[in-house]
């Protein structure tokens, strides 16, 4: 038996992580575990970087006590 061949298509991948849809996704992921973690925590983001063309956002500690809880119960690690 033959095997196929197929080719990735890399920019087509890139278009779609940074598609609306996607990185509205992200926001709502990322606004979803801040409100699990807890008071404090505030999300940043998405961006869409072109480089690699991923979006990313990201969930960080807003405050002192946020920093502290965070320090002692590593509230974004346990989800």
């Amino acid at each position: 038996m033959a095997a196929t061949r197929f080719s990735w298509n890399m920019r087509g991948f890139a278009d779609v992580r940074g598609l609306p849809k996607v990185t509205a996704r992200l926001k709502a992921e990322a606004d979803q575990r801040a409100a699990r973690a807890g008071e404090g925590y505030e999300t940043r983001g998405p961006e869409v970087s072109r480089g690699r063309g991923r979006g990313r956002a990201a969930v960080i500690t807003g405050n002192a006590r946020a920093r502290r809880a965070e320090a002692k119960r590593h509230n974004l690690a346990r989800g």
